[in-house]
């Protein structure tokens, strides 16, 4: 993936810098695409002292208001930076802005004239063309596409390069599920528009995977790498003995490198291979060997995650009293390394192992501790959960003292988990709408 991103940086980038086209279209492959566009974009604004980089991801449900909205927000920007100035901010020779002149409201210039003035008062303070003004409209949500289209085609020089385009960039999209523009734009020719697919799916993603794991050109540590992520792509779907070879030919190359962290993952990952092909006893020797080299490298997460899973290996075949102890090792070591949803869901199973022990008072005792660990990072779903255990315990011993305080926790426990999945519920909506 990190090819994918760096080659689109790239792109982006001589983009900005050659001199023939004056608009790119990123035609992407899902609406989620653009996102990556518009954080590059922004990298390479914070990374530039020459260029103006104007990034626009509001929705464009008619062209005009976006434009108002665009206009309102440049001037915004120019009064937060003359307050800046005024402050003493910046440099010495810095000099306050002008806020935008009417005519970039008036509707009746139309999409073009209004940008035209607009880069107009902009080239006051940066006057020479190498100076580029790069606008970026990428909406992260498009209600209206139809919309969208007619602001960007407006955009388009229909009577050749004007002067005040020079240094002009203009960087919009199109869909490749539903085209508005691309193929018109394919239709008219021309060089002043670049077209650049982009595609950052999961098909996409395994593809540059596999092609990075095939490139000699590639070196050799960059292609272990992808061969373990492509391991557990076959892990995922169910092509194990795929997965296992592939964890065995990064292990011998990780082995030979002398680097113990990532001999750890082989071993781990073909462990959860082997468990899921029920070759247990093959994965619980994996595990072992995991969890020796953790140790012995004071690798911590992978010393968390070997213990996790022994765990709920030993559980699995009701080895209570060997599943306990991975489980209060698992604990302790999150403990160390103050991942505390680890913490409390280790000491949850922890508990349940010990009871089945008929070792109730410890099972209480790290289910209290769990519930003190959830209530402080406000992990209700792990609250509940050893609540409900100690209330069942705590019933049937007759603790009806201990039972009835539980339940009040619980209650709030409840509450706080709802208005939690709420906030949740919430902000998917949310996103949803914006993409």
């Amino acid at each position: 993936m990190q090819q994918m991103v760096e080659r689109l940086r790239g792109d982006l980038a001589a983009f900005v810098e050659q001199r023939e086209a004056l608009t790119l279209l990123l035609w992407a492959k899902q609406p989620l695409d653009t996102a990556y566009a518009i954080k590059l974009l922004g990298s390479l604004d914070e990374a530039s002292e020459r260029d103006l980089y104007i990034l626009f991801p509001e929705d464009c449900y008619d062209p005009s208001r976006y434009l108002d909205s665009l206009m309102a927000a440049c001037d915004m920007d120019i009064d937060v930076g003359n307050q800046a100035i005024a402050a003493g901010a910046g440099r010495d020779d810095a000099r306050p802005w002008e806020s935008l002149p009417a005519a970039c409201f008036e509707e009746r210039r139309g999409i073009q004239g209004r940008i035209r003035v607009l880069v107009e008062h902009l080239r006051r303070y940066y006057p020479e063309a190498s100076h580029r003004i790069v606008f970026g409209f990428l909406p992260a949500q498009l209600t209206s596409p139809a919309a969208y289209a007619q602001l960007v085609r407006g955009l388009l020089p229909t009577a050749g390069y004007e002067p005040w385009m020079a240094g002009v960039r203009f960087i919009v999209q199109d869909s490749q599920l539903a085209p508005q523009l691309v193929p018109e734009l394919t239709r008219r020719g021309g060089d002043d528009v670049l077209i650049r697919p982009i595609d950052f799916s999961a098909d996409a993603l395994t593809g540059a995977l596999v092609e990075q794991l095939h490139d000699p050109a590639t070196p050799e540590a960059e292609r272990m790498s992808a061969l373990v992520q492509v391991g557990a792509l076959d892990h995922a779907w169910k092509r194990y003995d795929e997965a296992l070879r592939k964890y065995g030919v990064a292990y011998r190359y990780y082995l030979r490198e002398r680097n113990d962290a990532l001999q750890g993952v082989c071993l781990l990952f073909a462990g959860y291979t082997l468990e899921q092909m029920g070759r247990l006893e093959e994965a619980r020797e994996r595990y072992r060997q995991t969890l020796e080299l953790a140790i012995a490298s004071d690798l911590r997460q992978l010393i968390i995650n070997a213990s996790m899973a022994l765990g709920g290996l030993h559980q699995q075949e009701e080895d209570w009293l060997g599943a306990s102890q991975y489980w209060f090792a698992a604990t302790a070591t999150a403990k160390s390394v103050n991942s505390l949803y680890v913490l409390a869901d280790c000491a949850e199973k922890a508990g349940i192992c010990h009871l089945a022990l008929d070792q109730q008072g410890k099972a209480l005792e790290l289910w209290d501790a769990a519930k003190q660990v959830g209530q402080q990072i406000q992990y209700w779903d792990r609250v509940v959960a050893v609540l409900e255990h100690s209330i069942e315990v705590e019933r049937r011993a007759g603790m009806t003292q201990e039972a009835e305080a539980h339940e009040r926790e619980l209650r709030v426990a409840r509450h706080e988990r709802e208005r939690a999945s709420e906030e949740v519920r919430e902000a998917r909506e949310q996103a949803r709408v914006r993409v």
